[in-house]
């Protein structure tokens, strides 16, 4: 029995030991990977009257992250399609991750909807998908109900050396002819989206109980801006920020931290999806009326003694709220 238990005492040490090791790896290399994004977001017109093409851009980033939310203005149900072509000489291997959210009339419904799915697939490393050389993949084909909206955000990433093509088609079956827009100048081109480099946002905080509350802000300053135009994009939509939390007890007593995502902006409805420590968390409607705040507890902890910890948290601004959120560091006992 003795032998037994102290087998299991081990496996469970070792066990513990990979799910933490496991997570700092997870994170380690998410930054990695997302530090160099090129992020599109495409939001005008945000109703759609006609079909047409949104996107066709060959990847010079090693991947691209894109975000789209539109509404159907039309009478006719349509779609969005996104196609990734190989025109390298070399068969390819493309590493997808996606999140659709919609169609639905409840624009809150449908960009949390995506941002949830999205996290998911992120979290699971998404999928790869091998392109021959000239061989095109459709990725997704997202339909949009009448006077519904509906949210999407994915992500493409290629090897350094394959030449990966994205097309980007708002398609109506009624006139495919007109779907794919290829004859129509850019200048008179019926879409527009916003082209940004820094795409990444990483921060390190510190708390030591000095103080009741931390806050640590989701969508604020600085904002990016677009690559071509220079506008600011307000809220950062797309932007994934790493947030390292170090708490540090230096009292002899255990101490306790509860975090909350709040919302900023009054009269505003707010909803986040957060990956806090590995753990995947959604949170409900939160909102700001009324000099009234309605915040969510994401997660608390207990720090011992002399104890030090690090939290690490990654986070979207989703479409279809209102960013910037904060994320409160709360003194608990």
């Amino acid at each position: 029995m003795l032998i037994r238990f102290l087998f299991l005492l081990l496996f469970s040490i070792l066990l513990n030991s990979f799910a933490v090791a496991k997570d700092n790896i997870s994170y380690t290399k998410l930054s990695q990977q997302f530090r160099h994004d090129e992020l599109i977001v495409s939001n005008y017109p945000e109703s759609i009257k006609t079909p047409g093409l949104v996107l066709d851009k060959t990847l010079t980033a090693s991947a691209i992250r894109l975000m789209y939310h539109h509404r159907n203005a039309m009478e006719y149900p349509i779609y969005m399609n996104v196609l990734v072509s190989n025109w390298g000489l070399d068969v390819a291997t493309v590493n997808v991750m996606t999140g659709l959210g919609g169609s639905s009339k409840d624009i809150v419904f449908a960009g949390h909807t995506s941002m949830s799915k999205f996290m998911i697939s992120l979290k699971n490393g998404g999928k790869d998908i091998v392109l021959a050389p000239g061989e095109s993949a459709r990725l997704l084909s997202h339909k949009i109900k009448p006077d519904q909206t509906v949210s999407g955000l994915f992500r493409v990433q290629r090897g350094d050396s394959d030449l990966i093509n994205l097309k980007i088609q708002v398609f109506d079956i009624r006139y495919p002819a007109l779907s794919g827009g290829i004859d129509v100048p850019s200048v008179l081109n019926r879409f527009k989206y916003g082209e940004f480099e820094n795409s990444f946002v990483e921060k390190k905080y510190q708390y030591k109980f000095e103080t009741l509350n931390k806050i640590m802000s989701v969508g604020d300053v600085p904002f990016v801006k677009d690559n071509r135009t220079g506008l600011e994009m307000k809220g950062n939509y797309g932007v994934m920020y790493f947030l390292t939390l170090k708490v540090t007890n230096p009292s002899s007593e255990n101490k306790g931290i509860t975090l909350f995502l709040s919302p900023v902006k009054n009269q505003s409805i707010d909803r986040g999806v957060v990956l806090l420590d590995g753990e995947l968390i959604e949170t409900d409607i939160l909102t700001y009326k009324n000099n009234i705040k309605i915040m969510q507890a994401l997660k608390s902890y207990t720090l011992r003694p002399s104890e030090v910890r690090e939290i690490k948290l990654m986070m979207m601004p989703q479409a279809g709220v209102f960013y910037p959120v904060d994320i409160i560091v709360r003194q608990t006992y």
